[in-house]
């Protein structure tokens, strides 16, 4: 991206990440800052965001694997709802018209 600055806000974490990369970024430019201060900055903020990524990827394993159970049920279900048309079908084959009888009721 050509600006920490033009990075897109998720949330309010990745609003104070986009902020501490803009504020290390701006740092960087300016030749007054201690070095050494500025690389300490660049790698704590360099974990946390490898910290965020390792938490983005073990849930986005977890979303799979519901994704991937979603799925099969939805295979299942759709087997389920085949066989309930077919039971149908052959109920409304087998059918025969049912006529009421009179009662005489004397």
């Amino acid at each position: 991206m050509a600006s920490p600055s033009k990075m897109p806000i998720i949330n309010d974490e990745y609003k104070k990440l986009r902020d501490d990369l803009m504020l290390l970024a701006y740092s960087a430019l300016d030749e007054a800052v201690d070095r050494q201060c500025l690389y300490q900055k660049a790698t704590a903020l360099g974990t946390t965001v490898m910290r965020k990524f390792s938490s983005l990827e073990g849930e986005k394993t977890g979303l799979r694997r519901k994704l991937a159970e979603t799925m099969q049920r939805e295979v299942k279900l759709q087997g389920e709802k085949m066989q309930l048309k077919q039971t149908l079908q052959m109920l409304k084959g087998k059918r025969s018209p049912v006529r009421a009888k009179k009662l005489d009721v004397s």
